[in-house]
């Protein structure tokens, strides 16, 4: 990428120059040619929406990556091609963004890289109505990845960015550097005055936001998502400090007091400073330099001042008198000079009007030529075609020598990445090879020390250490002194700038002095500092290769205990004292390392807490309450031996009071542990409200009345399974179960939102489907309520002889609350019931189940009959794969019918009891039998409907789209059959496993007989299109196409209304059923 070039050409005309970047635009102007020629190649081409739809979701995956370049990039060549947004906005507008925040956070990328790189009308478009992104702010509070405050400032940044385009046009998305730009913006010192201003508070947003992207890296974890955002920070930064450079020296120029451009000069020299803090920081991340070249900026700022005094001779001092000569002087030269600029700006403007009138007759030439040339069109037609062919052999051309070059540069990208991993390589090798000397020379030290004691290494390692932190505090005191002595400085500096008078040579030369001195100073100081800086680095350093060497001496330790033994008849006491002088500092850097490591894993658990599921919470908590089990029954185990060690009644009393604190610790850490699960099944219940209310979300599309009214009862059990195990954790019963019950009751809950709304398109009308919705909030919201009053700072409140019966009424609150979505489910579901026809329940599931199976071995057996045929009655090529796609899929649900009817039986046998009946169990069970019922028979009636449209399309009689609804169809009711069984599905079971297996194979050869279907009809479709315009003349082939164009808005309207039709049907279906 470039910074200092314009990308996509200048409109006006202008030269792009500027002495601080030449040698960095050099650089880059490679990459740039090539971004503007893949420009110009895509310019050609439509894109379609659909396939913009496309690049738009491949770019915004949930993967925890950069947005894909590619896409990226056809984003940015569709608003080129389309001139303007399109339906760029719009797409982005209504993708769901609001539930990821890693997706979020791409989307604010590609609208960054959109804006910098696309049409200047796409930028325009979004400054009129950009209202739509503060909704993505108000979305991140619930988010845990820690993008959330990253997302915020990205979005204040962006915002900035728009409110300064809609106010200065003039600049480009990426502040492409233009020297027309430049002088328009200081023709008028106040408004040249503003724009600085402006221009350097949006240069301070900008690295503000990127110290943000550093302050947020994770350690352990990939951040190139997070990288990815600096790409368009670092490009755009460099080139609005360009254009403050240029400008600010054109106002220095123009404007002859000094005084008043003083406040831009602070902020330009602060920006300078924070930007060269912040190319330093991106030039270590190698990531980033793999994609652009990091400017260069120098240590200081320009002085825009530096040239007055360098090129204006030391003068006599003269009298006052010759001076306001000399001042009279100057005075008259400016007035000439003013006189000149606006006799330049008067011819200037004739020019411009001549250059009007010029522009008028060319328009009115090229108005007649127009003429001319529309009666000399039919000729030029045939040319234009010739054109046209040569054109896009010649675009081919250039995308083949595109790619190529593309190919190039990935190479030599990656070229540059074996080098610089070779480089890291032969740098770990040598620190290797130092660290070996270090080793074998502590090995000397350690046989050394084995001689004549470990004291004396110990003392030289301690006096090391004490040496470098009385370097590092000499180095903080001389970096005070510096600070100091530069504030006295600038004091000096603004007493000499009062004084100033009469004096003002003097004054000027002691400013220099004074200026001098402060650059000597500033860089002696920031040497001190990187002094500083590498000090401190080596003394992390050597304070780690220290904790290593006393690890190893440690470990070696265990060795030399046997030679310390024999020593210590000869040197006992001073052994003796070493060992205990080592031990206690080996004590004391254990209890180091063990603050440490506890601080980093409190850290590290409340980080996996916030961000792990329901499961593993459980499991992390489960394993430490049997972590703090275990040392609670270790303090009371040693509370006890002290016990019988002691019987002073003061050590007893001590004794109890302590273990009541244990047991009182321990007992918070439970009710802490049960409000995190507690606040989480709240969240979980809280975001399946957020679906149930979003218009986003469609929900479960195949569920029936009969599956929700199911999963109601189930969850009602839920409900009641959590009340009881919830008591038993009051009576002091094991956690374990109450946790694994209240995130089953969640998921229960959330399940059955996710499946009613889902059944809200069988509403008659939209009150219908906005009554369903309320009902089912109201009972989540119950469901709700039930959690957030168990939390212990409810539940404490309570006398513990009426927590028993707080939980039993909360639970009774939450049923009844999911009780009332029952009565709008039975007006969903179908008039007739199993119970109310009477006759044995479990005859009829068998005889629907048994039903399914015989209609599907004569689908079976018709299909055989049809493969049968000789091969001249049918297509080989078509029918005959698409009839063996058709044979699988019959195989693959006659599998599916099976493993169905043996689970099936299997549920009935584990949940109908010793002494009753499967008829009992199926009225107990009414609306789960329905459902059961309704699904085979829809396996079998879909089935049949497929075997039928293979035969007739054999026949001819039928048409490769009906084959295709009817395979859509037979996957459906498989689904339905599927989700029927999971209800009452036997935990573990392994004939439920097979089912689900069988499931998916009837979905892959749903898929195999659909895409053959789909190709044959693609290719029976171009191959008769070919034949019919292969003897078409010109003119009829004129109107053949405009007859097509109106049988495609006659298709779709029927199209609309045949879609419209199927609803109703659907909705009067289950209705009538």
């Amino acid at each position: 990428m470039s910074y200092g070039s314009n990308r996509y050409g200048d409109p006006y005309g202008g030269n792009n120059n500027n002495n601080s970047s030449s040698n960095y635009r050099q650089q880059s102007s490679s990459s740039s040619s090539a971004f503007v020629s893949s420009i110009t190649r895509g310019s050609t081409h439509d894109r379609s929406d659909a396939a913009l739809a496309e690049h738009i979701k491949k770019a915004l995956t949930n993967d925890e990556v950069a947005p894909k370049q590619k896409h990226v990039r056809e984003c940015i060549l569709y608003t080129w091609d389309v001139k303007g947004s399109g339906s760029l906005w719009v797409g982005l507008r209504s993708y769901p963004m609001y539930g990821d925040e890693v997706i979020t956070f791409k989307g604010l990328i590609l609208i960054h890289k959109v804006i910098n790189g696309g049409h200047p009308r796409a930028l325009r478009d979004l400054t009129v109505d950009y209202s739509w992104m503060e909704n993505l702010g108000r979305a991140v509070a619930g988010f845990r990845g820690g993008y959330g405050s990253l997302i915020k400032t990205y979005l204040q940044f962006l915002s900035s960015k728009l409110e300064y385009h809609k106010v200065h046009t003039e600049y480009t998305g990426n502040f492409d550097y233009q020297e027309y730009v430049t002088l328009k913006g200081v023709e008028d010192p106040n408004e040249g005055f503003e724009t600085i201003n402006d221009l350097l508070a949006l240069l301070k947003k900008s690295y503000v936001m990127g110290e943000a992207v550093f302050n947020n890296f994770r350690a352990g974890a990939g951040n190139e998502c997070r990288i990815a955002a600096l790409v368009p920070l670092v490009e755009e930064s460099f080139n609005i400090y360009q254009f403050c450079v240029s400008m600010l020296q054109a106002m220095h120029q123009i404007i002859g007091s000094v005084e008043v451009l003083a406040p831009l000069r602070e902020k330009f020299n602060a920006s300078h400073h924070a930007l060269y803090k912040f190319y330093y920081e991106c030039s270590g991340l190698r990531y980033l330099t793999s994609l652009i070249t990091i400017p260069k900026l120098d240590r200081y700022a320009p002085d825009f001042l530096a040239s007055e005094p360098s090129q204006m001779p030391k003068r006599p001092i003269t009298p006052p008198q010759q001076i306001q000569e000399e001042d009279d002087a100057v005075a008259r030269q400016q007035a000439e000079l003013e006189a000149q600029i606006r006799e330049e700006n008067k011819r200037l403007e004739s020019q411009r009007q001549a250059a009007l009138s010029q522009q008028t007759e060319i328009q009115k030439r090229l108005e007649a030529d127009r003429q001319a040339e529309m009666a000399r069109q039919a000729e030029m037609q045939r040319q234009q075609q010739m054109l046209m062919q040569q054109r896009m052999a010649e675009e081919e051309r250039l995308r083949q020598l595109q790619m190529h070059q593309q190919q190039q540069l990935e190479a030599q990208q990656y070229m540059g990445l074996l080098e610089n991993l070779r480089n890291q390589a032969a740098m770990d090798r040598e620190a290797i090879d130092l660290y070996e000397k270090r080793v074998r020379g502590l090995e000397q030290q350690l046989t050394q020390m084995n001689l004549n004691s470990n004291e004396g290494t110990i003392r030289s390692l301690q006096d090391e250490l004490n040496q470098w932190k009385q370097k590092y505090e000499a180095l903080a005191k001389l970096y005070a002194q510096l600070r100091k002595e530069h504030l006295e400085l600038l004091n000096k500096f603004k007493d000499i700038k009062e004084g100033s008078g009469k004096q003002a040579d003097e004054v000027r030369s002691q400013l220099e002095k004074a200026r001098a001195e402060m650059r000597a100073k500033a860089t002696e100081l920031t040497d001190v500092m990187v002094e500083r800086d590498r000090l401190r680095n080596e003394a992390d350093r050597i304070r780690l290769t220290t904790e290593e060497e006393i690890s190893r001496l440690r470990r070696e330790l265990a060795d030399t205990k046997d030679s310390l033994v024999e020593m210590s008849k000869s040197k006992g006491a001073e052994v003796s004292s070493i060992v205990a002088r080592y031990n206690a500092e080996k004590a004391e850097l254990e209890q180091l390392n063990l603050m440490k490591q506890r601080m980093i894993d409190d850290l590290r658990n409340q980080i996996d807490s916030l961000s792990a599921d329901a499961q593993r919470l459980r499991n992390g908590q489960n394993e430490e309450v049997a972590v703090l089990q275990q040392g609670l029954d270790q303090t009371l185990l040693a509370l006890a031996q002290m016990q019988k060690a002691s019987m002073q009644e003061e050590t007893e009393s001590q004794l109890l009071d302590e273990m009541r604190r244990l047991q009182g610790d321990h007992l918070q850490s439970l009710n802490r542990m049960m409000d995190i699960i507690l606040q989480t099944c709240i969240n979980q219940i809280d975001e399946s409200i957020y679906e149930l209310e979003s218009p986003t979300h469609e929900g479960n599309q195949a569920a029936s009345s009969e599956y929700v009214q199911s999963l109601l009862e189930k969850t009602i059990g839920q409900a009641g399974d959590f009340s009881a195990s919830f008591i038993k954790l009051i009576e002091g019963g094991d956690q374990a179960d109450a946790i694994g019950a209240s995130n089953a009751f969640a998921q229960a809950v959330t399940q059955l939102l996710f499946n009613v709304k889902g059944v809200t398109r069988l509403a008659k009308d939209d009150e219908g489907s906005e009554e369903i919705i309320r009902v089912a909030k109201a009972g989540a919201q119950s469901c709700r309520a039930f959690f957030y009053n168990l939390q212990s700072a409810s539940i404490s409140n309570a006398h513990p002889l009426e927590r028993t019966n707080l939980v039993n009424n909360l639970a009774r609150d939450a049923i009844m609350g999911l009780l009332g979505i029952s009565p709008i489910l039975e007006n969903l579901a179908p008039k007739d019931s199993l119970v109310a026809a009477g006759g044995d329940l479990g005859d009829l599931v068998e005889r629907e189940m048994q039903a399914a199976a015989k209609a599907i071995e004569d689908a079976a057996a018709r299909l055989q009959d049809l493969m049968a045929r000789p091969p001249g009655s049918l297509d080989m090529n078509v029918h005959g794969a698409i009839l063996s796609s058709a044979m699988a899929l019959t195989n693959a649900i006659a599998q599916l019918i099976r493993c169905a009817t043996v689970c099936q039986q299997e549920i009935v046998a584990h949940g109908r009891g010793a002494g009753s009946s499967n008829t009992a169990f199926y009225k107990k069970n009414n609306k789960w039998t329905e459902g059961l019922v309704s699904a085979a028979k829809a396996v079998a009636v879909a089935t049949t409907f497929l075997v039928e449209c293979a035969d007739g399309l054999v026949r001819g009689t039928h048409s490769m789209e009906q084959l295709i609804v009817g395979a859509q169809e037979v996957g459906v009711a498989t689904t339905q059959l599927v989700a029927a069984s999971r209800v009452k599905a036997v935990p573990f079971s392994k004939v439920q496993a097979k089912l689900e297996d069988a499931a998916v194979a009837v979905r892959e050869a749903t898929k195999l007989l659909v895409k053959a279907a789909r190709d044959a009809s693609k290719m029976r479709s171009e191959q008769a299109a070919r034949d019919e315009i292969g003897h078409m003349g010109r003119h009829e082939m004129k109107i053949k196409e405009m007859e097509q164009q109106v049988k495609i808005l006659e298709l779709e309207k029927e199209l609309n209304q045949a879609r419209y039709k199927l609803g109703e049907i659907r909705k009067q279906g289950y209705v009538d059923e």
